[in-house]
Parts: C-alpha cells; structure tokens; sequence
C-alpha cells in the first residue's frame, strides 16, 4: 500500500501501457463497459486549461499530451513538443492487500463501494500533490525561479489485477509534462507560454507522504462506509484488522515470485529487476468468469469469509499480541513533548525525541500514518496542525516559499525555552566560576594516560565559556576523556551530573567516571516532578554549590556524542 513513481518515456509512444494494456485488464465483473471508452482512463486536472476534470480519457488526447502538443488544436503547448518530448510522471497509488481482497470478495454493491472510496482516496491524494507544491514549473534565465503551476493535468487509470491475476485495485496517475503557466510568472523567452513543464524533484522527495495521505483518505473513506478497524502493517501501512494473513498471502503470488527471485534482503533495486524479471502479461490471464471462477476456488481454500472477519476485528491475533504488549509495557518517564492524543500531537511527540526542529514533510507523513489507523483523514491532520501552530504549541521556524502562509517547520515551546536559557548561559561566562585552570591542570596531570587530542578535548571543555561540545565516533576514549574531566570539576568544587540517552549507556558513563549517571528522561521526569526549590536569599546561602546566579541555569549543559550524552551544572 503505497504511492510508487515510474519516470514515462518520450513523446506519444509513452502512452501505449496505458492505452493498449487496459485491453488485458482482468476485469471480471463489467469487463466489456471497462474497455467501452478507449483506454477507460479518466483527467484530473486542477485548472482545466486543457482537458476537463472528470472527463473520459480518449486515447488520442493523452497521445498527444503526451507528446506536448494540444489534443484540440494539434498546436505544441510547450517548448521542445514532440516525439523527444519527456511524457510524465506516473504516480501508481495502491491499497493494502487485504482491500482488494474484501473488494474480491464483495458483491456488486460492495464492489462498487470500496472503487468509490478508493477513487475518493486518489483525489484526495492529488489534492494534497498540489497543496503541498510538490509538482512545479520553471522560468527565468535558467529555470531558476519555480512556481505552483496554475493547472495540473493528470491522466487516471485504475486497474484490478497483479500478473498474477491476483486483485490488486490500483490507479496510475500520470502526471503530464504539461502544466499551466501560473499569472504574472511568464517572461522573456517565456512571456508567450501558456503552458509549462513540470518538475517532480518534490514529488519525489515526498513520496511517503503522498502514499500516506492516500491511505489515511481512503481508510476515512473505508470507516465511513463500513465501519472498518485496521491494524499496523509496517513500514506506516496499514491492513484492515480481522483479515488474517494466511488469506491475504494466497492472494499475494506477486509478492512471492518477487521474493523467491531476488532472496528476503534484498534491495529495492534488486526486488525492481526481479519484478521485471518475473511479470508476464496480462493477455496471458484469464479474464471474466474464468477469472472469478479461480478466486471462488481460491477463496474457499482458505476456509473463511473476509468480510465476516473483518466485521470482528476484536479477535485479530496480531491486534491482541498488540494489546498484550502495551499492557505489559511500562508508561513512558518522559511526559511527551506536545501534550493531547490527536495524530499530530503524537507524531511531534515521537519525533521530537530525536529532533529539535520538525520539517512539514516529515510531520506530515508520521501524522497522516498515525490518523489512517484510526480511520482519520487527510482534512483532520490539517485542521489540528493549523490549531496547534495558532494556540503556539507547535512554533513556526520558516515559512515555506511555495505554501504562502504555511511553516515549513516548527519546534516546541519547551525545546525553544531549553535553547533560550543555553544562549543566556553562553552569553554570561564572566557571572561564574567555571572549572578553574589549576584545577585542570591538576586533573590533566593526573591523567598521563590521555592522549594529546584527549588532553586537548579536556582543555577545551574545562575552558571558561561555560558551554562547550565534544563529539568523537566510538572507540575514540570518549569516556577516558569524561572521567579526567570529572576530576577537574571536582578539583573545582563543582557537582557532576552525568546524563545519557539510555540506560545502558548510563550505566558505562558511570563506571567510567565513578559519578552517578542517569536517562535523561528519568532526569528530566524528575525535574519536573520534584517541587519548586526555595528561591530565597538564605537557600542560596545553604547550598552555594548547587546554585547558579539565576535558577533557570539549573539545567546541565549536555555534551553529547553520537552514543551518549552527559552534563554538569554547578
């Protein structure tokens, strides 16, 4: 289930697979209507400059798109039109198996539900291409200068079979190297183009995230009209939940050709040549009842009713090993960084533990993954998005170029206070003191065994900025260098604290160092747990050495590596 890119080839011969393979189409159900309207594709296009949106896809039409030139008139609507003219993009947008499987399965009605949704599901998918500005056009000396294209024109076939003749509803949805020019965008040796060619760098840099708005809108789509619960499938996919494995695998000898030829670790490339190694073509299939006919055959094989499994997600094996699992799992010590349960709450949360800063695309795409298992859509994802950046839960960094009034990413209040109090720290090295050199110098003496580049990463951190970094790969001595400088801090009447990303790595930092060493995230639990400390003159005059000038710089100063982090603070 996923949104898979295939560069077309030059001019009008790109559009024969779309044209002729149709012909071969095993479609069982209404197989002479499928093939009535010469090619049976249909047009998205967002400004109907060229084609109108919904309309029959002729064959010559999208032969001559194809090739750049006008459908109607036979005029080049952009430079280079002809047979080396590139064709497009095709974007193909394809459920989980277990969708085509109840689509398999269904009646008429139901048949004709699910292609609806799925249809639905695609244009919202699209939508969502053009919003985000993932296709542009180019002007200017050089093409330098994008913009959103004014029209997009994208030709849509659906088809229901793998090589196989296994069911596998999916849409090709190609992207034709003929856009609209946008207003006022036009000048010089493109001041009288109309139309444009397109880019795709984004659409391919976001391909996730187009497969996961497509899955999030059509498992809103397949809730809405069923009443269906899904489970996770894996890498952001979904299946929907009740369906058993055994029964989608039967109907997945694709998957296996692919995999008995190209082995269980493969690569992407490696499982693409395999594909391509392995497919036959459709004319070789049966086709209408002898097609329907073998999936009967098939379906009784497996000795059960996808749709009445479906009906009863609640004895899904894997949903209840799942259910199992986060029962015995201890609640998290770390509260999350981006409070409420809404699928971008949770999915800043979850990135937040690694990232300071979210790019769009990546918020997007782990939010829109998170909504589709809820059977949540692509307008729920956006609407709670805009609500947080506008109450300031989520704190827009940069706007986006080619989404006036959007943030092309975002931090959290908590991370960009964190960073305030650093800088402050930096900024007032001379308001206390810090590791004294004598000190240094006595640790460093101490410590014969260091290396020069050790002794000289003591120096730089014992310096007196009050903040430094150190960074090495592992197997540098990291830790021989944390424990001579634990000996300068304490020859300096500093208190040590040492912090690390994982418990494991807590408990090396401090047989290394001798200090106690904790998770970060049960160090910042704590904080936040323990109760207000007393601000008073005569608390300070109690405890000078674990008081700074201001009780904001509490927080340790983490020097951090690629395997662990640790602090101190005075």
């Amino acid at each position: 289930m996923t949104a898979t890119l295939h560069r077309l080839g030059a001019g009008s011969p790109a559009a024969l697979y779309y044209t002729n393979d149709s012909q071969h189409e095993a479609r069982p159900d209404r197989r002479d209507e499928y093939y009535a309207s010469d090619g049976a594709g249909v047009w998205w296009s967002s400004g109907e400059t060229v084609v109108r949106h919904g309309a029959a896809i002729e064959a010559s039409s999208f032969r001559d798109l194809c090739a750049g030139y006008h459908p109607g008139t036979g005029k080049a609507l952009v430079r280079g039109a002809g047979p080396g003219h590139w064709a497009g993009q095709d974007c193909t947008m394809t459920p989980g198996k277990s969708v085509s499987v109840l689509w398999m399965a269904g009646t008429a009605e139901q048949r004709a539900a699910i292609e609806a949704a799925h249809r639905s599901a695609v244009e919202r998918a699209l939508a969502f291409v053009a919003a985000e500005g993932l296709v542009t056009v180019r002007t200017g000396a050089g093409g330098v200068q994008r913009h959103q294209p004014s029209d997009l024109i994208v030709a849509r076939f659906d088809h229901y079979t793998t090589r196989e003749g296994d069911p596998n509803l999916h849409c090709h949805c190609v992207f034709l190297n003929v856009a609209g020019a946008p207003p006022n965008s036009t000048s010089g040796r493109y001041k009288t183009q109309k139309h444009l060619t397109i880019e795709v760098e984004g659409l391919y840099a976001q391909q996730l995230g187009v497969g996961a708005a497509y899955r999030a809108a059509l498992a809103e789509e397949l809730r809405a009209r069923f009443g269906l619960h899904y489970r996770e499938a894996g890498r952001g996919q979904w299946e929907i939940a009740g369906v058993p494995e055994t029964v989608l695998a039967a109907f997945s000898k694709r998957s296996s050709q692919i995999l008995d030829y190209a082995g269980a670790y493969a690569t992407s490339a490696q499982r693409e040549i395999a594909a391509l190694a392995t497919r036959r073509g459709k004319h070789e299939l049966p086709t209408g009842p002898e097609l329907e006919a073998r999936w009967r055959q098939e379906l009784a094989g497996c000795g059960l009713d996808p749709w009445q499994a479906a009906r009863h997600p609640e004895l899904d094996p894997i949903l209840i090993a799942a259910a199992v699992r986060d029962a015995e799992r201890e609640p998290p010590v770390d509260p999350p960084e981006i409070p409420g349960d809404g699928p971008v709450a949770r999915a800043a949360s979850a990135l937040f533990r690694h990232e300071s800063v979210l790019a769009r695309k990546d918020l997007l795409q782990r939010a829109l993954e998170l909504a589709s298992l809820q059977g949540l859509g692509v307008d729920t994802v956006e609407a709670e998005l805009a609500q947080l950046e506008r109450v300031g839960t989520l704190l827009p960094l940069a706007d986006a170029e080619m989404i006036p009034g959007a943030s092309a990413c975002w931090t959290s209040p908590g991370i960009a206070a964190c960073e305030a109090r650093m800088l402050r720290a930096a900024d007032r090295p001379l308001e206390r003191t810090w590791i004294a050199p004598e000190a240094a110098a006595a640790a460093l003496a101490q410590a014969s065994h260091l290396s020069p580049e050790q002794g000289l990463a003591v120096s730089h951190a014992a310096n007196a900025d009050g903040v430094s970094l150190l960074q090495a790969g592992a197997g540098t001595g990291k830790t021989t260098t944390a424990a001579a400088l634990v000996a300068a801090a304490h020859g300096a009447k500093l208190r040590v604290i040492g912090l690390a990303p994982s418990w494991v790595a807590a408990d090396e930092l401090a047989r290394s160092t001798g200090i106690p060493t904790q998770a970060i995230a049960r160090w910042r639990h704590d904080q936040v747990s323990a109760p207000a400390p007393d601000a008073s003159p005569r608390a300070f005059k109690r405890q000078p050495e674990l008081t700074p000038s201001r009780h904001e710089d509490l927080t340790p100063m983490p020097v951090s590596s690629p395997r662990r982090a640790w602090g101190w603070g005075r």
